[in-house]
Protein backbone atom coordinates (compact mmCIF):
# COMPACT_ATOMS: atom_id res chain seq x y z
CA UNK A 1 0.00 0.00 0.00
CA UNK A 2 1.35 3.47 -0.90
CA UNK A 3 0.75 6.29 0.87
CA UNK A 4 1.17 10.25 0.14
CA UNK A 5 3.76 11.77 3.26
CA UNK A 6 4.01 15.10 0.87
CA UNK A 7 2.05 16.08 -1.95
CA UNK A 8 2.09 19.57 -2.15
CA UNK A 9 4.03 22.64 -3.72
CA UNK A 10 6.43 19.76 -4.44
CA UNK A 11 7.72 19.19 -8.06
CA UNK A 12 10.88 17.14 -9.09
CA UNK A 13 11.73 15.72 -5.62
CA UNK A 14 15.63 14.51 -6.77
CA UNK A 15 17.30 13.31 -3.84
CA UNK A 16 15.91 12.00 -0.64
CA UNK A 17 17.41 10.65 2.73
CA UNK A 18 15.69 9.31 5.89
CA UNK A 19 17.21 10.10 9.15
CA UNK A 20 16.21 6.93 11.34
CA UNK A 21 18.17 8.32 14.64
CA UNK A 22 16.47 11.61 14.75
CA UNK A 23 12.68 10.73 13.00
CA UNK A 24 14.09 13.03 9.83
CA UNK A 25 12.82 12.52 5.97
CA UNK A 26 15.00 14.76 3.72
CA UNK A 27 14.78 16.22 0.02
CA UNK A 28 15.70 17.81 -2.74
CA UNK A 29 13.09 19.70 -5.42
CA UNK A 30 14.87 20.72 -8.14
CA UNK A 31 12.25 22.80 -9.60
CA UNK A 32 12.08 25.31 -6.24
CA UNK A 33 15.91 24.89 -5.70
CA UNK A 34 15.20 23.52 -2.26
CA UNK A 35 16.23 21.65 0.37
CA UNK A 36 13.39 20.39 2.86
CA UNK A 37 12.93 18.20 5.67
CA UNK A 38 9.55 16.59 7.77
CA UNK A 39 9.03 14.22 10.05
CA UNK A 40 8.14 10.54 8.45
CA UNK A 41 5.04 11.36 8.18
CA UNK A 42 5.10 14.87 6.45
CA UNK A 43 4.27 16.72 9.63
CA UNK A 44 6.16 19.67 10.74
CA UNK A 45 7.63 20.63 6.88
CA UNK A 46 9.95 23.69 6.49
CA UNK A 47 12.29 24.39 4.10
CA UNK A 48 16.17 24.03 5.36
CA UNK A 49 17.81 25.52 2.32
CA UNK A 50 16.75 28.00 -0.47
CA UNK A 51 19.63 30.14 -1.98
CA UNK A 52 22.53 29.96 -3.90
CA UNK A 53 21.31 25.66 -4.00
CA UNK A 54 20.43 26.08 -8.73
CA UNK A 55 19.89 22.28 -9.84
CA UNK A 56 19.70 20.51 -6.30
CA UNK A 57 20.20 16.99 -6.83
CA UNK A 58 21.51 13.91 -4.81
CA UNK A 59 21.11 13.70 -0.70
CA UNK A 60 22.95 12.07 1.65
CA UNK A 61 23.03 12.27 5.31
CA UNK A 62 26.20 11.97 7.72
CA UNK A 63 25.77 12.62 11.27
CA UNK A 64 25.19 16.26 11.58
CA UNK A 65 25.30 17.27 7.97
CA UNK A 66 23.51 16.91 4.95
CA UNK A 67 25.59 16.45 1.74
CA UNK A 68 24.13 17.33 -1.70
CA UNK A 69 25.25 17.52 -5.55
CA UNK A 70 24.14 20.43 -7.70
CA UNK A 71 23.70 19.60 -11.60
CA UNK A 72 24.01 23.45 -12.26
CA UNK A 73 26.86 24.41 -10.56
CA UNK A 74 28.77 21.08 -10.66
CA UNK A 75 29.74 20.98 -6.32
CA UNK A 76 29.01 19.22 -3.74
CA UNK A 77 27.50 21.26 -0.78
CA UNK A 78 27.34 20.93 3.19
CA UNK A 79 25.07 22.11 5.77
CA UNK A 80 23.80 21.06 9.12
CA UNK A 81 20.87 18.85 9.08
CA UNK A 82 18.57 20.17 11.52
CA UNK A 83 19.54 23.79 10.93
CA UNK A 84 20.51 24.71 6.92
CA UNK A 85 23.32 26.87 8.80
CA UNK A 86 27.13 26.13 8.15
CA UNK A 87 26.66 25.89 4.59
CA UNK A 88 29.78 24.65 2.49
CA UNK A 89 31.30 23.51 -0.55
CA UNK A 90 32.78 20.46 -0.16
CA UNK A 91 34.05 19.70 -3.63
CA UNK A 92 34.54 21.67 -7.21
CA UNK A 93 33.82 20.52 -10.17
CA UNK A 94 31.79 18.03 -9.74
CA UNK A 95 30.11 16.51 -12.72
CA UNK A 96 27.86 13.63 -11.36
CA UNK A 97 24.15 13.15 -9.89
CA UNK A 98 24.27 10.66 -6.50
CA UNK A 99 26.03 10.66 -3.59
CA UNK A 100 25.91 8.45 -0.35
CA UNK A 101 27.60 8.75 2.94
CA UNK A 102 29.63 5.76 3.99
CA UNK A 103 30.00 5.75 8.07
CA UNK A 104 32.94 3.60 8.50
CA UNK A 105 32.64 4.17 12.46
CA UNK A 106 29.23 2.94 12.79
CA UNK A 107 28.73 -0.16 14.60
CA UNK A 108 27.07 -2.95 13.22
CA UNK A 109 24.34 -4.38 15.04
CA UNK A 110 25.16 -7.51 17.09
CA UNK A 111 23.37 -10.92 16.61
CA UNK A 112 23.66 -14.15 18.28
CA UNK A 113 26.07 -15.00 15.28
CA UNK A 114 28.09 -12.22 15.71
CA UNK A 115 30.64 -13.17 18.63
CA UNK A 116 32.55 -16.91 17.05
CA UNK A 117 29.75 -17.76 14.63
CA UNK A 118 27.57 -18.07 17.70
CA UNK A 119 28.90 -21.75 18.24
CA UNK A 120 28.04 -22.84 14.92
CA UNK A 121 30.79 -25.24 13.20
CA UNK A 122 29.18 -23.69 9.83
CA UNK A 123 26.43 -21.46 9.02
CA UNK A 124 24.40 -19.35 11.73
CA UNK A 125 21.37 -17.75 11.15
CA UNK A 126 20.53 -15.11 13.21
CA UNK A 127 16.85 -14.83 14.42
CA UNK A 128 14.83 -12.11 16.10
CA UNK A 129 15.09 -11.79 20.21
CA UNK A 130 19.06 -12.51 19.91
CA UNK A 131 18.39 -16.13 19.04
CA UNK A 132 20.08 -18.25 16.29
CA UNK A 133 19.87 -21.17 14.46
CA UNK A 134 22.94 -23.34 13.31
CA UNK A 135 22.82 -24.78 9.24
CA UNK A 136 24.88 -27.16 7.84
CA UNK A 137 26.21 -26.86 3.93
CA UNK A 138 24.30 -29.21 1.44
CA UNK A 139 24.95 -32.50 1.74
CA UNK A 140 26.80 -32.16 5.31
CA UNK A 141 24.64 -32.98 8.83
CA UNK A 142 24.76 -32.64 12.08
CA UNK A 143 27.30 -34.67 14.16
CA UNK A 144 25.77 -33.38 17.99
CA UNK A 145 22.66 -33.66 19.21
CA UNK A 146 22.77 -29.70 19.91
CA UNK A 147 22.87 -29.16 16.55
CA UNK A 148 25.99 -27.08 16.35
CA UNK A 149 28.76 -29.09 14.81
CA UNK A 150 28.43 -30.19 10.99
CA UNK A 151 30.24 -32.65 9.46
CA UNK A 152 30.77 -33.97 5.80
CA UNK A 153 28.97 -36.81 4.81
CA UNK A 154 31.13 -40.32 4.60
CA UNK A 155 32.35 -41.15 1.27
CA UNK A 156 29.90 -42.81 -0.89
CA UNK A 157 29.35 -43.88 -4.49
CA UNK A 158 26.36 -43.34 -6.78
CA UNK A 159 26.06 -45.05 -9.74
CA UNK A 160 22.78 -46.24 -11.80
CA UNK A 161 21.32 -49.16 -12.70
CA UNK A 162 17.92 -50.90 -14.53
CA UNK A 163 16.27 -54.09 -12.76
CA UNK A 164 14.14 -53.96 -15.76
CA UNK A 165 13.68 -52.40 -19.19
CA UNK A 166 10.76 -50.05 -18.07
CA UNK A 167 12.28 -49.26 -14.66
CA UNK A 168 15.56 -47.66 -13.97
CA UNK A 169 17.34 -46.28 -10.09
CA UNK A 170 19.81 -43.85 -9.18
CA UNK A 171 21.75 -45.92 -6.45
CA UNK A 172 24.18 -44.78 -3.84
CA UNK A 173 26.20 -47.13 -1.33
CA UNK A 174 28.48 -45.99 1.70
CA UNK A 175 32.08 -46.70 1.31
CA UNK A 176 32.88 -46.69 5.17
CA UNK A 177 30.12 -48.28 6.63
CA UNK A 178 29.08 -50.77 3.91
CA UNK A 179 25.32 -49.65 4.81
CA UNK A 180 24.53 -51.83 1.62
CA UNK A 181 22.27 -49.67 -1.29
CA UNK A 182 20.03 -47.25 -1.03
CA UNK A 183 17.69 -45.95 -3.50
CA UNK A 184 18.58 -42.37 -4.07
Amino acid sequence: ILSVIVDDNIVWPNGMAVDYADGFLYWTDAHWGVIERSDLWGKGRRVLIQSHVAYVYGLTLLNQYLYWTDWDSHTVGRANKNTGGRRSVVLDDFYGTGITAVNTRKQIDVTACSSKNGGCSHLCLAKPQNKRTCACPDNFVFADANRTQCQAPDPYLLFAMSSSKTKGYVRRTDLQRNAGVQTV
